[in-house]
């Protein structure tokens, strides 16, 4: 076997998104007025309050996007560090793998929660489904998001988060 047919089959036998990660590494800012909401969120294009309340979160419980991303990563994960002009709101960690992964995120109102991610690749798309349990007195309900992280062709990020039926967010990020 030559080296171009082995090389060849080398790339072959690389999943899809394994090297897509490289793309995300490095700080990115928020631009608000590419990015979009749904669902029920109030507040204006950068989901900073206005209007009454607005929440920025698409009417999901997320809160507003963050103001920046600092995005490190290998082979096998990645993390990504939101930021919130000289607060770090919450440190993710994505494995690709889809093995469980917990991590505490800053959601509506501030408030701190236990969520779970399991991510893959999926071509050149990061795809998570993030579980959360809600309690109350009588009840604890399973919140089930899905999440998509890419670079789009203009070389912005882009961060879908939607929860089926009610909406959701997308949070563009430039260099």
């Amino acid at each position: 076997m030559n080296i171009r047919v082995a090389g060849a089959l080398l790339l072959l036998a690389v999943p899809a998104g394994a090297q897509e990660w490289k793309r995300l590494i490095g700080d990115w800012k928020f631009d608000a007025t590419a990015s979009a909401q749904s669902g029920g969120g109030r507040g204006n294009p950068s989901g900073r309050g206005g209007g009454g309340g607005g929440g920025g979160g698409g009417g999901i419980g997320l809160g507003p996007p963050p103001l920046a991303l600092s995005i490190a990563g290998d082979d096998t994960s990645l993390t990504i560090r939101e930021i919130d002009g000289d607060s770090t709101l919450a440190t993710i960690r994505y494995r690709f793998n889809g093995k469980a992964v917990r991590n505490t995120l800053t959601v509506g109102g501030g408030r701190r929660a236990e969520v779970t991610h399991r991510s893959k690749w999926r071509g050149a798309v990061l795809e998570s489904t993030i579980t959360r349990s809600i309690s109350n007195a009588k009840t604890t309900t399973t919140v089930r998001l899905s999440e998509r992280i890419y670079v789009r062709s203009d070389s912005a990020i882009v961060q879908e988060i939607t929860l089926k039926g009610r909406g959701g967010r997308s949070a563009v990020y430039r260099r």
